[in-house]
């Protein structure tokens, strides 16, 4: 296996879920979990805002479902996801 060149390390991903997110998405019938999974795999594209009050909280809208996550460099860190009611 070779080494990567340098232009293509910079795409790489690394996505960390939490047990809340892990939970949550367990939870979901098959075509929702398939949604919210092509989401955050499509990182950084996406309908994303930065949450208000805080520097390190971004917001992903999927329908009716947010994902909360962090983001440093390449590493996602997905918080928790929930469903929006109004």
């Amino acid at each position: 296996m070779g080494r990567l060149k340098s232009y293509e390390e910079k795409y790489i991903m690394k996505l960390i879920y939490s047990n809340n997110a892990k939970r949550f998405i367990k939870k979901l019938n098959d075509p929702n979990k398939s949604r919210i999974r092509q989401a955050i795999e499509n990182l950084p594209n996406g309908d994303i805002k930065k949450m208000k009050g805080s520097n390190q909280l971004y917001r992903l809208r999927i329908g009716d479902y947010r994902i909360i996550f962090t983001k440093t460099n390449t590493i996602y860190e997905i918080k928790k996801i929930h469903k929006w009611y109004l």
